[in-house]
């Protein structure tokens, strides 16, 4: 359990240490301007966790608000919304997906979703703001589905920082406390 929390730390840590790198670098603007051109010519290539990514580190930036919106708009289509389906909250990996094939997106894009809704929620557009905390919800859900063992290290923390940080955020304490429980096994 002990290096459960030391990697949850360390993985929390890069998380902050890649908030700072990117205020610091002059030419955040143009970069984030080009890797927008290859998210809205991505066609059924686009990635939805590069959603949540691009919007943070727009956020980040005070850059892009429609673009945000835009994002998030894309990243809630993806988003299975079926609540009889076994991958409901969760993500398509690809927009071409048929259905959520990947069962880790859901975690890719909630870790990303909930710093962002943590530091960042205030600077979101009234849209994005409710598109963003309503793909919480239901990606509170998508994280409860998703059957993840302690052996899968790397993801089992992830889906444990997820449960715990999605619970605090969303005020859903019965998924935090399913996350903490989590740091036992």
């Amino acid at each position: 359990m002990h290096r459960r929390w030391i990697s949850a730390v360390f993985f929390l840590t890069c998380l902050g240490t890649l908030q700072a790198s990117l205020a610091s670098d002059p030419a955040v603007s143009d970069s984030l301007s080009q890797r927008w051109q290859r998210l809205a010519n991505a066609g059924e290539r686009l990635v939805s966790r590069e959603l949540f990514w691009f919007a943070e580190a727009a956020l980040e930036n005070g850059s892009h608000a429609a673009e945000i919106e835009q994002a998030y708009a894309w990243a809630e289509e993806m988003q299975d919304h079926d609540p009889d389906s076994p991958t409901f909250g969760n993500f398509l990996w690809y927009r071409a997906n048929p259905r959520p094939i990947d069962k880790n997106a859901v975690e890719f894009c909630m870790s990303t979703a909930t710093v962002t809704w943590i530091h960042y929620r205030d600077r979101l557009t009234s849209a994005a703001r409710v598109s963003l905390e309503r793909m919480m919800r239901f990606g509170a859900e998508g994280l409860r589905r998703h059957r993840v063992g302690p052996n899968y290290t790397n993801i089992y923390l992830e889906k444990t920082w997820n449960m715990i940080g999605v619970g605090q955020a969303m005020d859903m304490l019965e998924l935090r406390k399913e996350g903490e429980q989590m740091l036992e096994h």
